[in-house]
């Protein structure tokens, strides 16, 4: 939903400085409002994981040093940078979107992460994602369905999975919070 605020917002302010001579104003919506229909076309259009989320997320599942964390459309990369914040874990982000791609790379370049933390500009279906202890993702119902294959054919046994509203319709469910945060196990 915040995808579809946002670029509604986008494309009117476009259109406002367009009409009164701001083009450079108008060009960077635009190009806002490109960015975000494009991500939505491949699977989830930015819509950010709260940060509530992700601190009960991190509140139940303990991390240790050696883990990788995946996120799966890091977007701004808020969960990635709280994994390695709190445990020293290394984690990779891959994002489609080159605005958020780099965004999150600047992020965690300024806040001096980049040691622990890879940010990939990629499609996650071309990712390689056997390294991973844990997977987390906020896509859609479609994208899940679809990313279901790929997660059982490359994680690893034990590999847990996280999922923000949407579930895995045939992946090992072993817990629910707030019926909002699915956690699976491979």
């Amino acid at each position: 939903m915040v995808w579809l605020i946002l670029n509604t917002i986008f494309i009117l302010v476009a259109f406002v400085s367009f009409w009164y001579g701001f083009w450079v104003i108008g060009l960077v919506f635009v190009l806002l409002s490109v960015s975000t229909l494009w991500t939505w076309r491949f699977g989830a259009a930015w819509d950010p994981t709260p940060m509530r989320i992700v601190k009960k997320i991190f509140d139940l599942v303990d991390l240790k040093e050696n883990d990788v964390i995946y996120d799966l459309g890091c977007g701004d990369g808020r969960l990635i940078i709280e994994a390695v914040k709190r445990y020293n874990c290394r984690a990779v982000g891959v994002e489609l979107d080159p605005l958020r791609y780099l965004i999150t790379l600047a992020r965690v370049k300024l806040m001096k992460l980049d040691d622990r933390i890879e940010v990939i500009w990629g499609n996650i279906f071309k990712q390689n994602l056997r390294n991973a202890t844990v997977v987390f993702c906020f896509l859609t119902q479609e994208t899940n369905t679809k990313l279901e294959e790929k997660l059982t054919k490359e994680l690893p046994y034990g590999t847990l999975v996280i999922s923000y509203i949407w579930r895995f319709p045939s992946l090992r469910l072993i817990n629910v919070i707030d019926d909002e945060v699915f956690i699976y196990l491979i």
